[in-house]
């Protein structure tokens, strides 16, 4: 935060004197007296004034007549000043200030109390930049903290002087970060299904790199809501922890229109898990050559935000997932050591499907040369126990659940480089897949019996790359460059021995299947002749298609219209980018052995932007469709959506608006619309937050407004 009384800051050495200016000076022995266009500098500082006098035994320097003091942050000016640079203390009457970032205050009398504070006992101060301010804020008394913030008591906030709120206190941060302890301006909403809500914000800045967000949230039909977020950002460790819990029922008045009924918040009360936890931490620890992650998004209980989360019914399918993860490099050694849940939650049957993995701990070493050997030698070795848990969400092979399964895996490689040309590659890799079980199947119940299998099977695969084909072309003032490259894959594996005894948690408890993989990349790309930018690629072309040796093994025991196909989906890629900022993606996967068209291309991406930064409008559309080939078509996790973003900016117009809308064909209505608008009305940006979105198959409505005052913003709730 920038003081702006230029006479504050203190003098490099007890015994400086400030050197003065002007056309008249009287000096005597201890005194001096100046007048007439006068001129003091003092350390950083510069100071006018018509009239000044300075003891120079007790350090006590009074000014007075248009006094001015500028400095490289700031600039002051009143009537009279009396300031002792002993003591670091004094007074400017009548005050009007300008401190950077851009705020001007203006009282009567402010004091300096010490080096770092100065006091008032009323003040008018506005970030505005107009002439005559639209906005400002009056205080009875205060404190104005060097570089940190105005603090002010019996606060009216004004627009166009008239009294428009009052508050009882406030911390408005002049830090050019604008990061500085107080309460955020709250904001004021309404919900068709929660009712009126108030969010407000306290933030507490504990030190330069953390900071902490206290929120309060307000329901009117719902309840309270507490959360906080945590950011901290350290030389080897950053991260956020934001937690939210719901206290149901608090301050709610019940009403036979309201859509949250009495036994829906009765209901949230019983289950007690009302709380959400999201959290990102990323460390490095140096000297052991290691790093930590943790990444977590875990909701006590996924029903709590059917009532908060207004993307809830975009999915029939939330997914869930926290991991945690320690990973240390040795010299050509790297050990994992890892934990993770992932939870499928159903939003129509409330019931979810878990899978956890606790512990997993691996270690491998980077393929290395052996003496005068050819080629590189690796090794993985592994532990892991998971299980899997709840209902079946997904369309998967017929997995176990409830039974923890726990393996150890050792899978040696070794890799040879056959041909390394420029325009053909050629490798061969073989490895030994040994997988050990605790426990396994009998072979003639199907019964969890505690009886340890290993599962045993080697595999073995040449790629060749190319022969690639270039052509080039030249225009007025263009390069291009056709490349044409094939691929070719053959991979090989042995039949797994016991694979009938596996307890199945997870699809690393399948055999691979020998299959051969053919694959054509078509790429056009662009340079400049007179530029030094590396080409750029105009067009990508790929098509890919996989032929099972195995079909079984390759389709995990799933058939489709009862076959097992013999063939990959035919998955295809198209990127176009035509200009530099307009950009063209799709991916297609096409299944033969479906009987409809529907089924056959059964997923599809499509993504088209436009880009450009000073563009009056922006945006893009995006088709995304996804059948599983294996499952039927009314599974949940079948959809066919169609959406797209559009930005507005009005040039030299201060209005800014960002629309989504997506549209779900499979339930043949809208899932969401979302508005963004932020209005720069006279120095007092107005931001407003309008949401349709989809809730027990009706459309609902939300809206919020916040405006936002120079560094006085708002908070972040957690929804």
């Amino acid at each position: 935060m920038l003081c702006g009384s230029a006479w504050l800051l203190k003098a490099q050495t007890d015994d400086e004197a400030p050197q003065i200016r002007a056309d008249n000076q009287i000096i005597r022995e201890d005194f001096l007296r100046a007048s007439g266009n006068v001129e003091i500098i003092w350390q950083d500082y510069i100071i006018y004034a018509d009239v000044v006098e300075f003891n120079q035994k007790s350090k006590e320097l009074f000014a007075e007549g248009r006094v001015t003091m500028t400095s490289k942050d700031s600039v002051l000016s009143g009537e009279k000043l009396k300031f002792n640079l002993k003591t670091r203390s004094g007074e400017l009457i009548d005050t009007y200030g300008l401190m950077s970032p851009f705020v001007r205050y203006q009282t009567d009398k402010i004091t300096q109390v010490d080096a770092e504070t100065l006091t008032f006992q009323r003040l008018d101060f506005s970030s505005c930049s107009q002439i005559v301010p639209r906005w400002k804020i009056t205080g009875r008394m205060g404190k104005i903290k060097k570089e940190k913030y105005i603090e002010l008591q019996d606060v009216v906030f004004r627009i166009k002087n008239i009294p428009v709120f009052f508050l009882p206190f406030l911390r408005y941060p002049v830090k050019k970060d604008g990061r500085s302890t107080g309460f955020l301006i709250p904001a004021v909403g309404n919900s068709s299904l929660r009712g009126l809500f108030v969010q407000s914000s306290f933030f507490w800045e504990i030190k330069s790199n953390i900071d902490l967000t206290l929120n309060l949230d307000y329901y009117q039909n719902l309840g309270l809501g507490l959360s906080e977020e945590l950011r901290y950002l350290f030389r080897h460790a950053n991260g956020n922890i934001r937690f939210f819990s719901l206290f149901p029922g608090i301050g709610v008045k019940a009403d036979v229109d309201n859509l949250i009924r009495a036994e829906d918040i009765e209901r949230l009360k019983l289950n007690g898990n009302n709380f959400v936890l999201d959290m990102s931490h990323q460390q490095d620890i140096p000297f052991l050559n290691s790093q930590l992650s943790i990444q977590s998004r875990l909701p006590g209980a996924p029903e709590v935000l059917r009532y908060l989360d207004t993307g809830f019914e975009r999915f029939n399918l939330m997914t869930f997932r926290s991991a945690l993860s320690w990973t240390s490099h040795f010299s050509v050694f790297t050990l994992n050591m890892a934990a993770s849940r992932s939870q499928t939650y159903n939003i129509n049957t409330d019931e979810s499907e878990k899978d956890d993995r606790f512990p997993a701990l691996s270690l491998s070493m980077k393929p290395q040369r052996l003496g005068p050997f050819p080629g590189r030698f690796s090794f993985y070795l592994s532990y892991e126990r998971s299980m899997r848990s709840g209902e079946v969400q997904t369309v998967q092979p017929d997995f176990i659940y409830g039974q923890p399964s726990q393996k150890i895996r050792m899978d040696p490689g070794y890799t040879l480089d056959l041909i390394n040309a420029s325009w053909l590659k050629s490798s061969l890799a073989v490895s030994a897949r040994n997988s050990f079980y605790a426990r396994s199947l009998d072979p003639q119940t199907g019964e969890i019996i505690d009886e340890p299998v290993t599962l045993q099977y080697q595999t073995m695969q040449v790629n060749l790359k190319g022969p690639s084909f270039t052509r080039s072309y030249a225009a007025s003032a263009n390069k291009y460059l056709h490349v044409i490259e094939p691929n070719f894959n053959f991979f090989y594996a042995t039949k797994a021995k016991n694979s009938d005894r596996i307890i199945r948690v997870s699809d690393g408890d399948f055999g691979f299947s020998s299959r051969a993989t053919f694959s054509l990349v078509s790429r056009l790309l662009m340079k400049k002749k007179d530029g030094g930018e590396a080409p750029r690629e105009l067009l990508l072309l790929k098509i890919e298609q996989s032929f099972y040796l195995d079909p079984e093994t390759a389709n995990r025991g799933m058939k489709i219209n009862e076959q097992y196909p013999a063939f990959s989906d035919l998955s295809g890629t198209v990127n176009f980018n035509p200009g530099e900022y307009f950009s063209l993606t799709a991916q297609l996967s096409y299944n033969y052995y479906q009987t409809d068209l529907f089924r056959r291309l059964y997923n599809v991406n499509f993504h088209m932007n436009y880009a450009k930064p000073d563009a009056p409008l922006t945006g893009g559309f995006y088709y995304r469709k996804y059948c599983s080939p294996y499952g039927p078509t009314d599974h949940p996790s079948v959809q066919s959506l169609l959406g797209g973003d559009l930005s507005l900016k009005i040039p030299r117009f201060p209005f800014f608006m960002t629309v989504d809308v997506e549209y779900d064909f499979i339930r043949k209505q809208f899932t969401g619309c979302y508005l963004k608008a932020t209005f720069d009305f006279q120095c007092i940006t107005i931001n407003a937050n309008f949401s349709l979105y989809l809730l027990n198959g009706k459309l609902q409505s939300d809206y919020k407004i916040f405006p936002t005052l120079g560094n006085f913003g708002t908070g972040n709730p957690f929804f």
